[in-house]
């Protein structure tokens, strides 16, 4: 108990000090806004365009598990933006007992559209230990998720997010070298670098990028660049590329700050939008306690880090812990890390 309250204490302390943005400064929220009821979890999401569709695909898991009991496990589930109801996938040939999302990405192909799922599974050995990470790899249909195989690397330690490319490229965060309380805690608190940035290039295999990260999160490539969203050092982070895909040393910084920013999406003027979690004390709590609010701040930001934007924020009435923030035709879908809904509100900037 004494190192359970020094350790929050310590969170607290943080929260407070370690540069998150003033609330009462920032807009609030576009209204209105509408919920969209899904299984609990929905950290990541992905458009569908693809065949017509017009569709998000989001990747839920229960996160909220009673203590010394297996955790539940998520779906994969489609909400199909034209009459915002959420319907099931049904998994084909998928050969594990359950499935654990988190990030995700959709990759077009040979006229195929694929999913990629990023998903922690128990170690045979030790059934309460969540450190087997795969990427299972499924061909998307209508309803159905055909799947297709499953990688693994041990430079996949503690995969939060990932993006991938047509050509066959894979670029994985790590938010820390693996997955247990002890390390959340204490990478958050001291803000350690402890986490990496792991890629996989065709014929060339899994290789790790040269560094140390704090708590790396959101991930996306634009062009010859590779983005990154570095949650305790409160910056996102710029990679020259090479042909070949290699992120270059000496990454640029962004002047502009986001505490714990969260998942990076493509704006349809070339932006970033992403989230952040600007009070680490309260998204614990939340953690534990969907009463307990814990705010979150939208922004956007220009890819050469020049120009940025607040998005809006909100004290966790209409959301708590939002994860991603996807801008489409006049809207902006907001997911989060725990609760069962997505939030969908008006904005036409920039679309």
């Amino acid at each position: 108990m004494q190192s359970n309250s020094f350790a929050a204490v310590l969170l607290f302390i943080l929260s407070m000090t370690a540069g998150c943005q003033n609330l009462r400064n920032l807009p609030a929220l576009p209204l209105p806004a509408q919920e969209i009821a899904c299984a609990p979890g929905p950290e990541d999401i992905a458009l569908d365009t693809f065949d017509g569709r017009e569709r998000l695909i989001v990747s839920t898991d229960q996160r909220r598990n009673p203590k010394g009991q297996p955790r539940q496990g998520g779906q994969l589930q489609y909400i199909d933006i034209r009459d915002d109801q959420t319907y099931p996938f049904a998994l084909t040939g998928y050969p594990c007992e359950k499935i654990y999302p988190h990030g995700i990405d959709l990759v077009y192909r040979r006229d195929s559209l694929f999913l990629y799922v990023l998903s922690h599974h128990p170690l045979k050995d030790h059934p309460d230990d969540y450190n087997h990470h795969l990427i299972h790899r499924f061909l998307v249909r209508e309803n159905q998720l055909i799947w297709l195989d499953s990688l693994s690397s041990s430079l996949l330690c503690a995969p939060n997010d990932l993006f991938v490319l047509p050509d066959g490229r894979i670029y994985v965060t790590n938010y820390m070298k693996r997955i247990s309380t002890f390390q959340t805690l204490w990478t958050a608190l001291l803000r350690f670098r402890t986490g990496s940035i792991a890629y996989y290039l065709p014929g060339e295999g899994w290789q790790k990028v040269s560094g140390r990260y704090g708590y790396p999160n959101g991930i996306l490539v634009r062009e010859h660049h590779l983005y990154i969203a570095e949650g305790t050092r409160k910056h996102l982070l710029r990679f020259d590329l090479d042909e070949q895909g290699h992120p270059q040393p000496h990454p640029i910084h962004s002047a502009r700050k986001f505490l714990f920013a969260d998942n990076l999406m493509p704006g349809p003027e070339g932006w970033l939008y992403g989230t952040c979690h600007p009070r680490p004390l309260r998204f614990k709590a939340h953690a534990g306690d969907p009463g307990k609010r814990s705010p979150s701040s939208l922004y956007k930001i220009s890819p050469d880090f020049e120009d940025w934007e607040w998005i809006g924020q909100d004290d966790g009435g209409r959301i708590s812990a939002a994860s991603t923030c996807l801008p489409y035709h006049g809207q902006l879908y907001v997911s989060q890390v725990f609760d069962g809904f997505i939030l969908k509100m008006p904005y036409t900037k920039g679309q």
